[in-house]
């Protein structure tokens, strides 16, 4: 049982959110709508049609005695957007913007430095995100908003958990940066959807929703209900997703807001469709990349596995120069240069990327000894090493530490300062820094959202 909710157990609510944890998240929130938890807008107007004539909105879907139609609706029911009463769609709304911030502050919070991205872990966070903002949206928030939520969740947790408020920056620039990216995207999504379903209807202006259908023919004539899993499909809502970035769970929530009801069956069927062209994209993108060596290693060669220590090295560096959130996020390295992508939001200046030459040229100068020893995972994070811990690894894993240098003495080698760089790695690499010669960035530039690339040469 989560801290949220034995709160709310020990002071004898039934509510989850009822608690000293939600109540700051939705005091801001309600700050930034202009509504209250609870509240609800003016009455709508009774339901017309576009002649003019009214729907009883008091009428059941289903006439009295009608009979389960397929995955249809049981008697008297209504899609699950109608049963909420007055109120229940701003708190929803709320609830969801409230609890989505908080999961994806904790998530950037991390030490991992997870992004918001298209693939695995990154796709989760995207779209908490997403669905958040769209939300608020919905409740009246018209300006950038959810990293004001994500300060409120740092101030109430981060005695606790001191990395939310070592990661404050991180959190609040990734939740910024991906906002106005949705936004951009967010109203132009919207048009293609609703031409989509004109389209396939093929009723010109605004169509009928199933639900008016329903109040006016009744059962028998439903047609409209029964090919909504075919006017959008699994493979347009890939399609759709890959153009504008809309996730499939915002499309289905919007169409239920317009009273397109789906079974669960039809949701099941259109994922599963979606998952299949995903992992048909997956495996052409992979296709370019079939013979790169582990860890993004093209080859073994002697050169190769310089630049491969110098891509320790420049991580090092870049985590001294732009702070601790920098991590790892892909790498090519071949033997005339190494590509590197790592989390990062702005463009770095020039003056940081000398910073970080100059600090591996540094250790480079001091001839550090390169040495592996292989060790129990749960010693790894005690030990100050780096490594993508939402990876599988095994349970000892190869750590690779450039530094600290060493002094022979008549008693042994004395160690002198701190390791530069150490982190979880496979290897291959160099013995001595002494070998690599002079490193030089010769780009830096975006790769995607939240991550920047760097390309560099040793002279």
């Amino acid at each position: 049982m989560g801290v949220e909710r034995t709160i709310s157990v020990l002071n004898g609510k039934k509510d989850a959110f009822d608690n000293e944890l939600f109540y700051p998240l939705f005091a801001k929130i309600e700050e930034l709508s202009g509504k209250k938890y609870g509240s609800y807008n003016a009455p709508q107007p009774p339901l017309k049609l576009r002649g003019g004539e009214d729907l009883n909105p008091s009428q059941p879907p289903l006439k009295k005695g009608g009979e389960e139609k397929g995955d249809l609706q049981k008697e008297g029911e209504i899609p699950p957007n109608l049963l909420l009463q007055k109120g229940e769609e701003t708190i929803r709304a709320m609830r969801i913007i409230a609890d989505h911030i908080k999961a994806a502050t904790f998530i950037l919070g991390d030490e991992k430095g997870l992004t918001p991205s298209n693939v695995g872990a990154g796709y989760v966070l995207r779209r908490l995100i997403r669905r958040a903002v769209r939300y608020g949206k919905q409740i009246g928030i018209n300006q950038i908003f959810t990293f004001k939520i994500a300060e409120e969740v740092v101030k109430i947790y981060q005695d606790t958990y001191a990395e939310l408020r070592k990661n404050k920056e991180f959190i609040i620039n990734q939740l910024v940066n991906e906002e106005e990216k949705f936004l951009k995207t967010l109203e132009k999504g919207l048009v293609v959807l609703g031409r989509r379903l004109e389209a396939q209807i093929g009723v010109k202006g605004q169509p009928y929703t199933p639900h008016e259908v329903r109040l006016i023919h009744g059962p028998d004539n439903i047609q409209m209900w029964d090919d909504v899993p075919h006017i959008i499909t699994g493979k347009w809502l890939f399609d759709f997703y890959q153009t504008l970035g809309f996730p499939p769970e915002l499309v289905i929530e919007e169409l239920k807001t317009k009273d397109y009801y789906f079974s669960q069956k039809d949701i099941d069927n259109l994922f599963s469709e979606f998952n299949k062209e995903l992992k048909k994209h997956q495996e052409l993108s992979r296709t370019a990349s079939a013979g790169m060596f582990k860890g993004g290693l093209a080859d073994a060669s002697e050169a190769t596995v310089k630049y491969h220590t110098a891509a320790h090295l420049m991580l090092a560096a870049l985590r001294q120069v732009l702070g601790e959130h920098v991590t790892q996020k892909g790498s090519n390295i071949t033997p005339e240069r190494l590509r590197f992508d790592f989390s990062h939001l702005a463009k770095m200046t020039p003056e940081e990327i000398k910073k970080v030459e100059d600090l591996v040229n540094e250790q480079i100068q001091k001839n550090l000894p390169v040495v592996c020893e292989e060790i129990d995972l749960e010693e790894v994070k005690a030990k100050g090493a780096t490594g993508v811990f939402g990876s599988k690894y095994g349970e000892r894993v190869k750590v690779y530490t450039v530094g600290p240098s060493t002094h022979s003495t008549s008693s042994g080698q004395v160690r002198l300062g701190s390791a530069f760089s150490r982190e979880i790695c496979g290897g291959p690499h160099v013995e001595r820094t002494g070998v690599l010669g002079k490193f030089k960035i010769k780009k830096e530039e975006s790769s995607s959202a939240g991550v920047r690339r760097i390309k560099a040469i040793l002279e």
